[in-house]
């Protein structure tokens, strides 16, 4: 019985570290499809309309599906649109340690040049 225990104890635990791990890498990997997403979006619309507002709203709709936020949007010189997005990654253990502070602080950026609908 007692190795039962040991083992379900060691399975927790190291399900836990996954977790703490694992979290902001899946999350490094959702805000880049997000901002990837949001960039491709905001350079479409901002093609069509001429309108960075339009194309903020856009970029801010199709990372917000993905469960990001857009914290910039930004034309450049070229024609072409940069978007950063922000998503935190879940943790119950490790973000309350003042170090690890910017691992759950995950952004992402992308740029997307002139998109034709």
């Amino acid at each position: 019985m007692k190795t039962f225990i040991k083992y379900i104890l060691v399975i927790v635990i190291a399900a836990g570290i996954i977790f703490e791990v694992g979290s902001p890498l899946w999350s490094r990997t959702a805000a880049a499809g997000a901002a990837d997403d949001a960039a491709n979006v905001a350079a479409r619309d901002y093609f069509d309309s001429r309108s960075l507002d339009s194309a903020r709203v856009a970029a801010t709709s199709a990372a917000a599906i993905r469960g990001s936020t857009l914290t910039s949007i930004v034309l450049l010189d070229d024609g072409s649109i940069k978007v950063t997005v922000h998503r935190p990654a879940k943790s119950y253990v490790l973000h309350h340690i003042s170090a690890l502070k910017n691992w759950y602080n995950v952004s992402a950026s992308s740029t997307a040049p002139p998109i034709r609908a």
